[in-house]
Parts: C-alpha cells; structure tokens; sequence
C-alpha cells in the first residue's frame, strides 16, 4: 500500500513558444500554477504471482485556462513461470487509463537467468516495441536499460528513447519474493 503527495509546478511563457504557422493560438496563455497533488496504490504479491492498482494526479488539477492534469489509472499483473531450474519466464501486462483517451496496453514477456541476468520484450498498442536487459549484483542492486522502438505517428520526430534503471533493494531478507521483484 502507498500514498505519495507533494506539489506539483507547472508554468508555460507564450512568447517562448514557436508556433508552425506563426499565429499564437488563444487557448494557449501565460501561467505559472503550484498545486498540491496525490497518488495511491496497491501492490500484492506471492512467490509466483504479482498484481496491482494506482492512481495518480489524484487532484485532477487544472492548469492555466484549459488544461488540466487528469487522473491516471493502472493496473498490471504478472505471473512466473519457471522453465527450468535456472530460467523463469514472466509474462504480464500492464493497462493504462486516463478519462476521455484512449486506453493504452503493454504486454510484456522477461526471461530470469539465475535471479542474477534477465532480458524481455514488450509491446505498447499504439506506440512502441521495448527491448530490455538487466542484471543483479549481488540481491543488492539492480541495474538495467530498456530501448523503445517508436512505432506511432510520433515516429516521424523521434527515433526511440534509451532509459537506464538503478534500483537498490532494502529488503533482501524478506520471505516471500515478488516474481516482479527485479526490472
């Protein structure tokens, strides 16, 4: 179970924006907005399975004279496989909502080597292909990278975009493992 809260600052300076056909659109405004903001979610898990619910921009807060910070909600699930006694598959998904959008999915497949090495592939309707890998040095510290392959409309300006992960691992002495428990 977990609660964030903090504030949230956005501003926007019209004369900084270039618009295409040189035309300033009168939706667009000078703002600069601090406005407090929540998420919420729930985790649970077993040896094999894992799943959860969230929420975040809770507030739903407006910004400047039309736009507004709608609620997010997720919600994913996953369960291990094992193959053999060093490999685990773990398939799982991950659906994505915000009112008045579309929804997005990601289906995800990973591959465990002895809890040290892992590698997979997801796929997001409507936007892209992810590819992955990391490692795990010694049930301390988790390391990882991902390269997502850019397959929508936005794909005319963007090539794709690299993210690396550093996660550390509190809890090593815990009973049960989440089969999520690695990225």
């Amino acid at each position: 179970l977990g609660v964030s809260a903090g504030l949230l600052q956005n501003s926007l300076n019209q004369e900084k924006v270039q618009f295409v056909d040189n035309v300033p659109d009168v939706a667009v405004s000078t703002y600069n907005t601090l406005k407090p903001d929540m998420s919420f979610g729930i985790w649970f898990y077993s040896s094999k399975f894992f799943g959860g619910v969230s929420s975040m921009q809770l507030f739903d807060n407006k910004l400047g004279n039309q736009g507004r910070l709608n609620r997010h909600y997720y919600t994913t699930a996953g369960y291990k496989i094992k193959l053999n006694r060093e490999l685990s598959l773990i398939p799982s998904l991950l659906f994505k909502t915000v009112p008045n959008s579309a929804y997005q999915v990601d289906i995800n497949a990973k591959i465990k080597y002895l809890n040290l090495f892992w590698g997979g592939i997801s796929y997001r309707n409507q936007d892209a292909v992810v590819f992955l890998t990391g490692i795990n040095v010694k049930n301390l510290v988790d390391v990882g990278y991902s390269y997502d392959i850019t397959t929508s409309n936005i794909s005319k300006y963007a090539n794709g975009s690299h993210e690396v992960m550093l996660g550390f691992r509190l809890n090593t002495q815990a009973e049960i493992v989440s089969p999520h428990d690695f990225w």
